[in-house]
């Protein structure tokens, strides 16, 4: 699958690293590509044992946020009409994974991503190649726990009101 997630302010930040509905339950791409590159990573998200749910119920694990340290756009892009007739420098080809995908706008594979600037979205192709990225480094993000969740919220709500009184009237306000 390619499914990535958008969040409620549209932009994509994460995406699921299997998912599926009823019985199926599929890798996202990037997870199958770097099982091929690296069984080791592939081992790290293997199938987990799931409860039986509906015939049509939504399955998802392994939810991971995208780190966008290599901004989408810095990915080297190559037509496929030049690489199927030769014309590619075979030096950007040598060595490297190739992911195939469409980066036109007017074919609306285009989202939101952090590192996006206005008005300048990016093609879900680079978006993945991103995951694949991060995958390969060991770099996707875990979300945090719901308890350490709170317990940061709680620490840091208490801490300013503590330290009010150490600190000049005038820092306060």
């Amino acid at each position: 699958h390619v499914e990535l997630r958008m969040d409620d302010d549209g932009v994509v930040r994460s995406t699921w690293l299997r998912a599926g509905v009823g019985e199926a339950w599929w890798p996202h791409v990037a997870l199958a590509m770097a099982a091929d590159l690296d069984p080791a990573v592939a081992e790290q998200y293997r199938q987990e044992q799931r409860q039986r749910r509906g015939m049509l119920a939504r399955v998802t694990s392994f939810h991971r946020y995208i780190p966008f340290d290599v901004a989408p756009g810095d990915y080297t892009r190559i037509s496929a009409a030049d690489v199927m007739a030769g014309r590619a420098p075979p030096v950007l080809l040598a060595g490297r994974t190739i992911l195939v995908g469409a980066t036109a706008a007017e074919l609306g594979d285009r989202m939101t991503v952090p590192v996006s600037e206005a008005r300048d979205d990016v093609a879900g192709i680079e978006v993945n190649a991103a995951v694949l990225d991060a995958l390969l480094a060991d770099r996707l993000v875990t979300p945090m726990s719901h308890e350490a969740d709170f317990t940061l919220t709680v620490v840091l709500a208490l801490l300013v009101p503590l330290l009010l009184p150490l600190v000049p009237p005038r820092w306060g306000l």
